[in-house]
């Protein structure tokens, strides 16, 4: 069985979802659908919050019928809080920043294949800054998993 795109994600909202440390804090974990593309001040009880979204894969030929994939999936982490731009990002006793969200998925994700078939486990490739405002961090996350597909049409 070659896996796809949907799998993949599917397998990461599923594992973050059932993940004891992210689930105890996160208001929300979505596939991303231009949540942050409002006015985020005005979500503030959606945050901690992980968004997942893939941004995009690199193909090879294997076969006449099969090619072998780098799919890339971008997790977005966003904190916001009253307490300032530090306390989003490094969080307090009452509060979750992005770095302990950053943190978290690396613990659960490197090297996890998400009980997929044909496919090697994912890496981390890059974390950034997105945005950081005094009230909010939002950081990316991108993961890497290689894996074969079976071409459309064959």
């Amino acid at each position: 069985m070659a896996v796809d795109i949907r799998d993949i994600e599917d397998g990461l909202l599923a594992a973050i979802g059932a993940d004891p440390a992210l689930k105890g804090y996160l208001k929300t974990l979505e596939s991303y659908q231009g949540h942050l593309e409002q006015d985020v001040g005005h979500l503030a009880w959606k945050f901690p919050a992980v968004f997942v979204m893939f941004s995009g894969a690199v193909y090879k030929p294997l076969t006449q019928f099969e090619e072998e994939a780098d799919f890339t999936f971008a997790l977005l982490c966003v904190a916001q809080t009253l307490r300032g731009n530090a306390t989003a990002r490094r969080g307090d006793g009452s509060a979750i920043g992005t770095y302990t969200i950053l943190g978290d998925l690396r613990k659960l994700l490197v090297g996890n294949t998400l009980d997929l078939a044909d496919v090697l486990p994912l890496w981390l490739h890059q974390e950034t800054a997105v945005l950081n405002t005094k009230a909010m961090s939002i950081y990316e996350a991108r993961y890497i998993m290689h894996g074969a597909i079976i071409l459309q049409g064959s």
